[in-house]
This record gives C-alpha cells, sequence and structure tokens, in this order.
C-alpha cells in the first residue's frame, strides 16, 4: 500500500518542480496580465521600507518555524523509530 501512495505523490512533485520557473518568469513573460516585480528588481526595492522590513522579518520568522517543527518531527520519529526496535509500540 505504501509503494502505491510514493508514485503519485513524486510524480507531483516532479511537476512542481517543473512548474516552478514558470511561476517565477511568469511576470517578466507575460508582463500584460501582471504587474512587474516589486522587491527582486536589480534597481531596487519597489516596496517602502516601512512594508518591506516586517516582510522580510515576517518571511525569517516562518523559516525559523518551518525549520523547528522539521527539527521536532524528525526526533519524534526517531524515539518512535527506536522504541520499536525496544519492543514498546
Amino acid at each position: 500500500q505504501q509503494g502505491q501512495r510514493e508514485r503519485p505523490a513524486s510524480m507531483l512533485a516532479v511537476l512542481g518542480l517543473i512548474n516552478l520557473p514558470i511561476i517565477k518568469f511568469s511576470v517578466d513573460w507575460w508582463s500584460t496580465l501582471h504587474q512587474p516585480a516589486s522587491i527582486s528588481r536589480l534597481s531596487g526595492s519597489a516596496v517602502d521600507s516601512s512594508m518591506l522590513y516586517p516582510l522580510l522579518v515576517s518571511a525569517v520568522g516562518l523559516t525559523a518555524v518551518f525549520v523547528l517543527l522539521v527539527l521536532l518531527r524528525t526526533e519524534t520519529l526517531m524515539y518512535i523509530s527506536r522504541l520499536q526496535r525496544l519492543g514498546g509500540l
């Protein structure tokens, strides 16, 4: 059963990976549909600093929370694996 779930999930991940550059560059390719880039421009950001700094702080904070959750999940899986080896589960 586990193999049946892994194949569609991996195919979806590959499709998502292919879609990433399309999403990233769609602003430049189809400029009539989208506004130009606001943050990642060579001439500097078009976003005012009163909005840009909280955005960056939030992005760093969210990344830190994500890393913490991944580490906690990894630690939990290691404890579960250890308990299963010892016959506790």
